[in-house]
């Protein structure tokens, strides 16, 4: 976090376990500070159950997950201004997928997120794409890129 600006004192991590009777579907989320030993955490594991179900029960208990949440205290970033584009924009592609506002398959207009500049409005059906995620939105759907390039989806139920 350092690399980012974010101060030591200004760091804080938490620790927790998810954790789950062998055989069932539903964890339940431990908190892992203070923890000494495996009996300490099935103890917890056991507390925390009886918390959330109202019961514990004599099965072996497995740890699922491991999370550290690393958090980082800073003032407010100054986001960085976006130029509009000079000339409109255009879909990358077009390809049919489904519509939740007619029922139906309908061509949408695709475009990737990175070509989208300010004051572009896109209306619906269309889909963005990027590197971590698809946005999809549907016929009865507008978006609007504000300056700061944030996709600001209008109508429907957005």
């Amino acid at each position: 976090m350092e690399n980012e600006g974010i101060a030591p004192g200004d760091q804080r991590y938490e620790r927790s376990i998810e954790m789950r009777y062998f055989g069932q579907e539903h964890t339940v989320e431990v908190e892992a500070a203070g923890i000494d030993s495996i009996d300490t955490l099935a103890d917890r594991f056991k507390r925390d159950h009886k918390t959330r179900y109202g019961h514990t029960m004599d099965d072996p208990v497995e740890a699922v997950h491991l999370r550290v949440r690393a958090i980082g205290e800073s003032d407010n970033p100054e986001l960085e201004q976006k130029e509009p584009r000079g000339a409109p924009l255009e879909p990358e592609t077009t390809r049919e997928a489904y519509c939740f506002a007619v029922d139906s398959y309908e061509q949408f207009d695709v475009y990737r997120r990175e070509q989208l500049a300010p004051n572009d409005e896109i209306s619906g059906p269309a889909i963005i794409t990027e590197a971590t995620t698809t946005t999809v939105f549907h016929s009865d759907q507008q978006a609007t890129i504000d300056d700061y390039g944030h996709i600001l989806i209008t109508g429907g139920d957005a």
